[in-house]
Parts: structure tokens; sequence; C-alpha cells
């Protein structure tokens, strides 16, 4: 249950500053130049120190002035809280030395508390000296005055070969398997590289290396003879060690064997870089291998990526290694580069000096490790070249927000999985699974996106920061034991062995049966407080073989060692060595049998038990009153409420400038403490207030979670709250220095005279301390020493605010104001103002609660203190809280408690109505609950709406409107509040009184002139132009069908950003569709682009009305063709309907185009039935065509041909096999327009015929086995027939028989069909 809440990051900044930077500047390889006159230039780091932060880290910190900086003032000014960073670099000329210079390399970035720090070592006192507070435990930094923390990040183990199944790994090539060993290796904290080992269904392997995100793909014997200078026999037995009777191996091995070179750079630099000599490579290779072909041949089970065993965590400290050992290698090649540049400029007179190398050196010290480290915290973003061995690039880092104490521990506790997953759909890493157990606490994530994927470690879980291990002793110890080496195994008998690996080293190998003992004995050493052999945290871990190999898969067997920074390990009792406390990692806890209860234990199995029984929980977790006896969900909800809940979040008031805070006026210790409530000190920092809470339902304002308050509470404070904010004002802001230069600023706070300044500043410039301030009054006034003018600034805050502490702060690059004499430069150096507001925030009705057991209600009401029930003591509760919202729990375990002690076995009491003074019939649950305020309030919540468009905009801040979306949408929809949801979305919105036209649609186009406006435009020759001075259609010209509508304003606006770039926009009304509600007409549609045209039939669109998908159903505004469920039926009428409406285009006959010219264009209505009498068959295709004749030479027209009208194909009507028509018999329905083509003549055109001859009606089809062509001869079409007046006309009732050349007609006769054996001879008008 102990808890170190930041030790592990502390640690292991500590360790980067006193072995990880010098062990960075070792390991960086030299860099090497040749010069255009011939000399090697030569030049590496040999030293690294971190100092600590100062004014100014570019002097001495002994010089004078130059004193320590603390956080405090780093909060207040905005700057980084950093030190310098010392390097020591050797030069070399044509291999001689010529100078060690050392430099300032960079200023890093300080954690708080570290043994860099300025706080390091102050007591309590000191630290509240210093503005810090009591209890500052440190663990993050101070960026550009923000405090920054980089959470825990979940990588995988390092050093540990991960055996992987994964069906992509097919893709890389053609004999590429699935099957994988992967490895992370790490050089120290601050090298990173990855490996993989691909299995071949060649029977060979392929090795995969990473180079600054380049891939190489190398044969693994390739690597392997570059490695080791042995012969083929020497490989081939070393290989097969370990597996001596496996002849699949030893066959892949014999298949490898062929001679090879490789780079020795990459072998150096990619290639298991945790490890020093080639020949640890080379058995480190040979174990990998052996592992891939266990996994291959399902000896072994795959290991998953997302399993916290093979996980480890990456610390602030470690990460910032891996950032800067990149960083400080690109400024020796940045340096490399500029003395190239400077040589070929000078190749003469250039030489090569300290001088010179310093003056390359200074332009880029602060760019790129300074800058880069500084922009990593302050965004978490990662800029790399190389990766530096981690999957995401950004959130790394996050602001350590300080709402409560809660919240702000949590983030020194939460372990992330990386931004990469969160945009995976998989929920494999998302599952808390049983190897967490005693590491990820199970009830402290988040809901929503990063459930699952942040998560918090538990309260005891620790991490391993420095290498803690002697290689040496455990190199020893493992020999004493009896580990056989490599070059002693030849003369061993032929026995089961075990490999042991430490650190990712395979070290040698162990008889099985010797493996338990040696186990055990390691394990003794490692708890032992007085043999310093095996460092206290490592992993012993021995995975045995699988009793029954051919059902049970286990891991790769072996003993398996890790002492290695990054793991997670925490603390158990060992019960075999007199209960001894021991510290087990992840790997190793999975093969370990741990109990909670001693009475469970297994004899001769069970050795460890928990000290706890909280142990699985995280520091929030263990704040949980008796979780154990609540829901599981309500432990989830209270982990993340009781982050957001209003308390004493600091105590250093006076020394912080954090935008927002959160304060509870009457805050108070729980009555019920459990255990780890005084562990964690959280007395210092209370969340919450003790409430009489009465369980009853007493008025309608308590429904479900809703919650009624005492008036009488209220009045007295209970909950009181105040949110205090700090305004920075930057003078620099208000200044018209040119290029940003702050110390140019010519600007100062400074009051009015006495006789005309407001009462609400003082003589400073600044707002009065403790005086109310209101919207609109002056707070504070600058004056400019060059023009001489003030200018007062008013509060623009709608809540009124007290003014609280007033703090003048200079920027980072103004000169001491001690050393300066001139009064108004002393005004200059303040150049920011710190004013720190009160805004009182009482409970009100719709602020939220909560108790420490996951319930949340809502403040429904403030309830007069003389209308609340009470007991027959006297007592009245603070808070009525509905029974339905409370937890029945644990109600037997508790009752028995109360009625030992004396109290009633359910809690409960006698009580009486407010309102009446009646005895309740029913006991009432009576008690004490410790209950939180959130910080989620109405004020914050609730947003006005006043702007221009009308148009609802996002954001309180700019007095945007609550969100109404798609779900609020469908709620109203559901329940049927029709005029409720125009009253939100268009009456409460943006509605608007506008006219269209009735005519062309438009909205844009009305408008209204004046007299000389419309005479001007349309000229005086226009008799009525006066009709122009009313409201009318620009477009059209006429004012007779210019309606009023309500639209919403947003609409109209987009009508006239469309008509800006020349898009028409029509206005369609429901002009047909509510002239002839409950009859026929038609409508169209678009989809994805391409409209369609479907009938209505009383109002209701048809489902029987299909469309082919090779034919656009509205091409011109005219429905092409329809496809019938049945012969002659009602639906006709539908598609007569349509095409007329379409063909007249929605007009009168005599307001159309068509009455002007009547041979322009004829409009034809073909009804008919197909039949097969031999078999069942299918029409693919429809097409009428008519006669037109032939233009002369002189015209462009072809010879005599066939016009195509209407051509229709890929259709699939089926037809049935026989002669009867009915119902189910195949149709088709075909408007087709006819048109007179004109040939144009050289001085002249052709006049279209007056009739249309030789109509031919195509049907393709397979009746008859075969695809033909039907051809029916359709009657002839005499425009002059005055019988055809409106240019339409009809043939309904075609029967046609597909086989024989047999045309008849049909009419429908009642219910069924009556056939006429003369095919049709005449077109009738369409009436």
């Amino acid at each position: 249950m102990d808890c170190d809440i930041s030790g592990y990051h502390v640690e292991s900044y500590n360790f980067l500053a006193d072995e990880g930077f010098q062990a960075i500047a070792e390991d960086i390889p030299p860099v090497k130049l040749k010069l255009p006159n011939g000399d090697a230039v030569e030049f590496w780091y040999t030293n690294a120190r971190l100092g600590k932060p100062h004014l100014d880290n570019s002097k001495m910190g002994g010089d004078i002035g130059n004193c320590p900086i603390y956080p405090a003032e780093c909060r207040q000014r905005r700057l980084t809280y950093r030190a310098p960073l010392n390097v020591c670099i050797d030069l070399q000329l044509n291999g001689r030395k010529i100078d060690t210079v050392d430099l300032i390399l960079a200023e890093i970035p300080v954690m708080l508390c570290s043994n860099r720090c300025n706080l390091y070592g102050l007591k309590r006192k000191e630290l509240i000296a210093k503005g810090e507070e009591a209890l500052e435990r440190g663990g993050y930094f101070i960026v550009n005055g923000s405090e920054k923390i980089m959470r825990l990040l979940i990588a995988n183990k390092r050093n540990y070969p991960l055996a992987i199944k994964r069906k992509t790994f097919r893709e890389k090539g053609k004999l590429y398997s699935e099957f994988a060993v992967m490895m992370r290796c790490f050089r120290g904290n601050h090298y990173c590289s990855l490996i993989t080992l691909h299995y071949l269904e060649s029977l060979s392997m392929t090795l995969l290396i990473q180079y600054r995100r380049e891939i190489f793909y190398v044969p693994l014997i390739y690597v392997i003879k570059c490695l080791v200078d042995w012969n083929d026999a020497q490989i081939y037995s070393q290989l097969i060690a370990g597996r001596p009777n496996d002849q699949f191996w030893a066959k892949c091995v014999r298949n490898m064997l062929t001679v090879a070179q490789a780079c020795q750079f990459l072998l150096t630099h990619c290639l298991a870089v945790h490890l020093k000599t080639d020949e640890q490579k080379f058995y480190c290779l040979a174990m990998m291998a052996q592992k891939l072909v266990a996994l291959v041949k399902n000896e072994i089970q795959p290991e998953s990526l997302d399993n916290p065993q093979f996980q480890e965590a990456s610390v602030s400290g470690h990460i910032l290694a891996l950032i800067s050992r990149e960083r400080m290698e690109n400024i020796l090649l940045i340096v490399r580069k500029k003395l190239e540049i400077v040589a070929k400029r000078r190749p003469d007179n250039f030489n090569f000096t300290s001088k010179e190398f310093i003056k390359a050196f200074s332009s880029h010290k602060n760019n790129e490790l300074s800058r880069g480290l500084e922009y990593f915290l302050a965004t978490g973003n990662l800029i790399t070249r190389t990766g530096v061995g981690l999957m995401q690039l950004t959130g790394f880092a996050v602001i350590a927000e300080r709402i409560n104490q809660l919240r702000f521990v949590s983030h020194f506790r939460a372990i992330h999985r990386g931004a990469f997953f969160m945009e995976m759909r998989t929920t494999d890493v998302r599952k808390l699974r049983p190897e967490a157990w005693g590491f990820i606490c199970p009830v402290h994530t988040p809901d929503g996106a990063p459930c699952g994927l942040l998560n918090h470690v538990t309260a005891s879980t620790n991490i391993v920061t420095h290498f803690t291990q002697s290689p040496r002793k455990l190199q020893e110890t493992l020999s004493s034991l009896g580990i056989i080496p490599h070059s002693s195994l030849a003369i061993l008998p032929n026995e089961p062995l075990y490999p042991v690996v430490v650190d990712g080293n395979f070290v040698g190998y162990l008889l099985c049966r010797k493996a338990a003992f040696v186990e055990r004995q390691l394990r003794a050493i490692k708890v032992s407080e007085f043999d310093d052999r095996i460092s206290k945290f490592a992993e012993i871990t021995l995975i045995r073989n699988s009793p029954d190999p051919e059902n049970i898969q286990t891991q790769y067997p072996g003993l398996y060692i890790y002492t290695l920074p990054g793991r997670l390990y925490r603390p158990v009792k060992n019960l075999l060595l007199n209960g001894q406390t021991e510290y087990i990692g992840m790997f190793e806890q999975v093969y370990l049998s741990i109990v909670i209860d001693p009475d469970e234990a297994e004899p001769g199995v069970t050795m460890h038990q928990e000290l706890h029984p909280s142990a699985l929980f995280s520091f929030a977790g263990n704040l949980i009153p008796f979780p154990d006896h609540n829901q599981s969900p309500r432990n989830v909800y209270q982990c993340q409420m009781g982050k957001q809940t209003m308390g004493v979040p600091v105590h250093a008031w006076r020394h912080r400038a954090d935008g927002k805070m959160y304060l509870l006026q009457t805050p108070q210790k729980p009555l019920l403490k459990l255990e780890a409530h005084d562990k964690y000190e959280m007395d210092e920092y209370p969340l919450g207030t003790n409430a009489c809470v009465a369980v009853i339902s007493y008025t309608g304002y308590d429904m479900e979670d809703a919650m009624v308050i005492n008036k009488g509470s209220y009045q007295r404070g209970f909950a009181h709250g105040t949110v205090i904010k700090v305004e920075r004002i930057n003078l620099a802001e208000h200044s018209n220095a040119r290029f940003g230069r702050k110390s140019d600023c010519e600007v100062v706070f400074c009051g009015e005279p006495n006789d005309i300044r407001p009462a609400s500043l003082d003589a400073d410039g600044l707002p009065i301390q403790g005086r109310c301030y209101q919207y609109g009054d002056f707070y504070y006034c600058t004056f400019n020493l060059i023009s001489g003018e003030f200018r007062k600034f008013k509060y623009t805050s709608s809540e009124p605010g007290y003014c609280g502490i007033v703090r003048i702060v200079r920027d980072e690059n103004v000169p001491d104001a001690k050393v300066v004499l001139d009064y108004f430069l002393i005004l200059k150096l303040r150049l920011h103002a710190l004013i720190q507001w009160r805004i009182q925030r009482n409970p009100i009705i719709g602020d939220k609660f909560a108790s420490r057991h996951g319930q949340k209600g809502i403040n429904s009401f403030l309830w007069p203190p003389e209308s609340m029930p009470f007991s027959e003591f006297g007592m009245v509760p603070d808070i009525l809280f509905n029974p339905h919202g409370e937890q029945n729990t644990a109600i037997e375990h508790f009752g028995k408690m109360l009625s030992r002690a004396g109290y009633n076995h359910y809690g409960e009491e006698t009580m009486y109505s407010g309102v009446d003074g009646r005895e309740m019939k029913v006991q009432i649950f009576f008690g004490i609950v410790y209950y939180q305020r959130l910080r989620h309030m109405i004020s914050d919540k609730f947003q006005c709406r006043s702007t221009v468009t009308l148009q609802p905009v996002k954001g309180r801040k700019r007095g945007g409107g609550v969100r109404f979306g798609e779900m609020e949408r469908d709620s109203l929809i559901a329940h049927g509040t029709a005029f409720c949801l125009q009253d939100r979305l268009l009456n409460c919105s943006d509605k608007e009184e506008a006219h269209v036209c009735g005519r062309c649609g438009s909205i844009v186009s009305v408008s209204q002139l004046k007299p000389h406006m419309a005479m001007l435009k349309y000229g005086a020759i226009e008799d009525d132009f006066q009709k122009f001075t009313q409201i009318h259609c620009s477009l059209c010209k006429k004012d007779d069908q210019v309606f009023q509508v309500q639209i919403p304003r947003v609409f109209r606006y987009l009508c006239a950003e469309l008509s800006a770039v020349n898009s028409d926009g029509e206005y369609r009304e429901k002009k047909f569709f509510e002239t002839n509600k409950g009859k026929d007409g038609y409508i169209c549609e678009k989809a994805s682009g391409i409209e369609y045209c479907s009938c209505l039939v009383k109002g209701k669109k048809s489902n029987n009305f299909l469309l082919p998908t090779a034919a656009p159903a509205c091409d011109e505004h005219f429905l092409k063709i329809a496809l019938m469920p049945m012969c002659g039926n009602v639906w006709f009428d539908n598609i007569k309907n349509c095409a007329l409406i379409n063909f007249f285009e929605d007009k009168l006959f005599a307001e159309s185009n068509f009455a002007k010219d009547r041979n322009k264009k004829f409009l034809i209505l073909l009804d008919g039935c197909a039949i097969c009498p031999s078999a069942a068959a299918k029409i693919t295709g429809l097409k009428v065509t008519h006669f037109e004749k032939g233009g002369n030479w002189l015209s462009h027209c072809d010879d005599e041909s066939e016009f195509e009208a209407l051509s229709v194909k890929d259709l699939n009507i089926g037809v049935k096999l026989g002669e009867n028509i009915n119902l189910g018999s195949s149709s088709f329905s075909l408007p087709v327009i006819l048109t007179h083509r004109i040939c144009g003549q050289i001085f002249s055109s052709t006049v279209p015929d007056k009739t249309y001859t030789n109509i031919y009606l195509h049907i393709t089809h397979n009746c008859g086995g075969k695809e033909s062509v039907k051809k029916v001869l359709l009657p002839d079409i005499n425009l002059d027939d005055k019988k055809f007046k409106f240019q339409v006309a009809e043939i309904r009732g075609l029967k046609v028989n597909l086989v024989k050349d047999e045309v008849k007609h049909y009419v429908r006769d009642g219910n069924g069909h009556k056939v006429v054996d003369q095919a049709p001879k005449v077109w009738e008008d369409a009436k």
C-alpha cells in the first residue's frame, strides 16, 4: 500500500544526470573530416556533466549576481527551469591530439526535486520559504512557466527475444512465413535498435536490421560468419547445441551454411547492441534461431506484444537519454558540415584549430539540443530521424493539472500504451490481462477513447531506474552454481539442458535436473539482506519444459535473469524465507504462486503472499472506502470523479500563476478514513465535506440520481467554492516596439491623476486588491512614455470577481533592476502583471456532486430548512438522496457492526415531515457521508447567443449555444414532438422570412426597387415598370408568383454564396405535391450524383416502380423507361403522368416551348407484354426507331437511315413460359420522344417532316435459345392530325409473341385481360 508517488521519475532523471550523459558522450562515435588541404580531422566527446539552474546559465554559478533560480520564479516569469550541460571535446589533427575544449553544449530542462534541482534536500519549512508546497515531491518539469510531466510509456521488454506469429509477415516476400523472433536491444539507457529473425519456407532464416529507419534484410548465416571466425563444423555444432536430436533444425543449419561478408558498422551499431563482443552476438542469434525453430514446429506458444509479461515502462529519464544521444550526435555532424563549408570557402588559408572549431560550434549549440528538448516537453511531440526505438511520435508529455491533489498525483502513476494504438480498431491492446495483476490497477482507467490504453500502476509498484547489478558478481555466482559455459558444452554427456539468459546475453546452459535447485538458490541470495551478489530488484524466472508437449504449449524453456532498468517490480512476502520481503517483476510473476490469504497456500507450490489485500489498486483506488462491497463500475467511476473534485489543490497561492484552479472553502477530513488516507497524507489536501444524508424520496426534485440540498446548510457555507484565475498582462503586447524587442517596450503601468482616475484603479494603474470588479469596470491603466497617452482597460468577464494578489514580474532577457538608476528604465522592467481573480461559485441548481462510492448526482433544488424532514432528536439532513440512486451493498456486514454498537441494524431512524409534522411510516436511512463537489458546474455549461447571423456558434467564451446534435434530434423525433423540434432548430435558432419566385425557384433574384432605380434598370418604355417597385423576380420580370416562406437564415446565406460562384440554386416548393395531394405525381431524387425519378400514387412513392441501373432515369428532366410488375395495370397511368409532366416542363401546354413549334418534338407512350411459348426467357434490351430522310450532297446529314429515339440495354425482364397473359406476365412501358433532325446546308437548312414513319419497336431477347431481336412495326403518325393537339399519342396493350410473327392487342376487362386478334392500327390521343 505504500506509494512513492514520483520516485521512479526522479531517480531516472538522477541516473541521466549522474551517469547517463557521460555514457552518451562515450558511446557517440568520433566524427571524421578530410579537409581540402589533406589534413585529417577527428573530434569526439570525452566528458559530459550537468550543472544546476542559475539566473544566467552561461556564467559560472559563483559569479556575483548569478544566484540560483527556483521553480516558483520560473512559473511566474514563464521561464524554463533548466541547467547547463558542459562537455569536453577532444580535437585531433592528423592523428595527433591538439586540444580539448570545454563548452556549454546546451541547457537541459531540470526535473524538480532531482539532485540537479535547487530544491534537492530542502526540508518542509525551507520548501515553503522558496514558494513550494510543503510536500513537494517533484518528478515534473517547468517549461515556459507550465508544469509538464512525461507519462510512463509501455514498451516491449528490452533484450528479450519475443516469438511472434503474424500473417502479415508473409507479405514481405515469396518465401517468408508467419513466424519470427523479435528483440528490442538496448545499449545502456541511451541507444536502442530492433532486430527481427524471420523463418523462410526454404529452410533458412533472414535477419531484419534497422538503421536510421532504413531496413536491411541479411541472411542469418552471412551475419554469423562475419561475427565468428569459425569453420562450418564449429558453427554447426554450436547452432544445434541444446537441440541435438532435432533433425529438422539440423537440416536447416546445413542448408544455410554458405560464405558471405557483412558490414562491420551495422554489426556494431544495429545488431544486438546490448552485447559487447561478436561471440556473444553469435550465441544470441543462435538462441533466437533455436527459439524460432521451436515456434515453427509448434513446440512453444506465440508471445503477444500486448501481454504485460513482455513489456516494460519507459520512464522520463530513459526517454530523454534516447533523445539526447541522437541530438548530441547531430551536433557533431552539424559542426562537421559547418567546417566543410568554411574550408571550401578558404581552401588556401584554412587551418583547423580549436578557435575554428568553437566558431563553427557556437552557431548551433542551442538550436539542436536545448530547443529540441524544450519543444519536446512543451508539445509532447518527438522530432527524430532515427525513431530512437519508440513507436509513437506524439503524446509523450502532458500538463500536470492541479485540479486537486488526486488529479496531480495520478499523472505520475499513469502508464500509457502510446498514441499509435489510439487509432487501432483491435481491442487486444485494451484488454486487462491476468499477467497485469498487482502491477496495473483494474479499475483506474478512463472511459472513452483512451479506455484500456491509459492505465495506472498500483500503489506498491515501482520501476527500476539504475543498473543495480554487478555483471562480474553475477557471472561468478552462476558459475559457482553449475552454469555450463559454451566452451565446456562438448565434453558433457547428452542430457536435457536449459539455456541460461542474463539480460539478453546467452551465457550457457543448465542441467534440467538441477534447474529448480539453482533457481531457489538464486532467489535466496536475492532476498538476503547480507548478500549483495544478486540485486534485490533482479528477476529470476525458470520456464520448465512442457509436461505434455503435444497438447500443452509453454514459452521457450530456460532460466532467465533480468536486472535491466525499465522493469516494473512490486513487493511480496516470501513464505519460504521467513516472510522476508521480495521484489518481483511482471515476467517472473507468471511462474510464481502468490496468495492473499495464507490459508489458500498449496504445500510445495505456493512460495509468496501479498503484503496487503489492496495490492491490486492504484493510488486513487486505495482511497475508495470498502471497494470490495461496491460494484466494479462504481469503483471505476470514483477513480475518475475523485480527480474532478473541488478541494485544496495547493497552498502556495502567492507563488503560482495557474490560469484556473478550484478551491473548496470549507474542506473537512472524512470521518471514515482508510489506512491509505493517512499514509498518503491526503488531509493536507482535503477533497470534500462530511454531510448528513437522508436516503428518502421526499420531493419531486430528487428522482433517480438527483439530490436536494438543505438551503440552511447552503447558507452556512456547505460546499461553497471559489474559482481562482490568474490573468497575465504583458506590456510588450501593448507596445509599438519593432521586431518584438521587449526590452524596448515604451509602455508602463501608471494611473491617471487623482482628479480623473476611476475609483476602481489604484495609483499605480493596477487593480485594488480585495475589491470586487463587475463587468465594465476599469481594472488597469497603461501610460506610453513617448506619446504621453493613458489607456484604460475594462473588466470583461460576465461574473464578478474579487482581485486577490497583484504581482509584477519581468522577462528573462531584461537586465537586473539593481544596476538601473533611471526611473523610467526601472518602470520599463515591469513587463508582466499577474492579477489573481477570485470568483465565487456556490452551489446552485445543476451543479454536480458525488460520494466516494461513484454515486454522482445533480443538485436539483435548494429546499427551505423548515420544510426538510427531521429526526426525533431534531437532526435535519444536509442532503436528500433518492433510494433508487443508492447501491444496496454489504447491508448484513455493516448491520451487525451497527447492532453491536447499539444502533439500528439497518442504520435507519424515525423521521417526521417538515411540511406538516406527521411521522413517516417507514424507517429512513440517515447517516454521515463524505461528499465531494465536482468541478462540473452549471455556470460553465449554460451558454447564451447573440450573433448577427442568428446561427448558434460553438463555445461558451464566444457566447455560443449548447449543441443540439443528431442524437438529440433523433430523440425528439422518437417522441413525436415535431413542434418542439421545429422550435429548437428553426424558431429559436435562425428563422427568417424570405421571398421566393414560384417560376424559377430563385431566392436571391427576388427584390424590390425604388421607382428611380426601376426606371433606370428597365427603362421608361416599359408600360408596367411600376410593378418592379413591388416585390418581384428580377429574372422572370414578374411579380404574380412571388411567395413568402420561412427558411433558416443560413440557407439564405448558402444560396447567396452559391450564386456568387455562378451556381444556380432552385428552391422547389411543394407546388405539385400540395396541389395534388392524394393524387398521382412524380418525384425525382439524387443518389451518387445521378438523378432518378419515380412515380407517386396517392401522394406516396411507388415501391413497384423499378429502374434499370444501366439507364439514368431522369435525363434532361425526362423519364426514359420503367419496368412494370404486371401487364396493362394502373401503374401505366403513373408513368404517363410522369412523362407528361416532364414533357411539358411542369407547365401548361400554352406556356411550354412546344406550343410555339409543333414540329419540334412528339411524345409517344407505349405499353405492352411479351410472351414466349417455347421456354422461359429474358428481355435484355428495348429500342424505338423511326425513319429519317437522307440529306443531299450539299447537306451535312447521312444518307437515308433509321433514327434511334430510345435505346435501353442491360435489362433483365423475365418472360414466363406460355401464351396467356396475366398479372405475373412480363411487361414494359416506354415513354419516347420523337424528333426530326435538321440537316444544315450551305445557305439553308432542311425543313422537318410533318410525319413519323417506319416506327419500329426492337425487343432483344433469348427466347428460342439464342439472342435475337424482334422488330414490331408501329403505325405512322401525322402531325396534321388534329386529334393530337398536345403532341402526345399512345398505344396501350401490345401483345408480342417473341417466337411467331404475331402481334395482337389486348384490353383490360375488369380484373382480367381481353385479347383482340388484330394489332393496333392507329395511335390514340393520350387523354
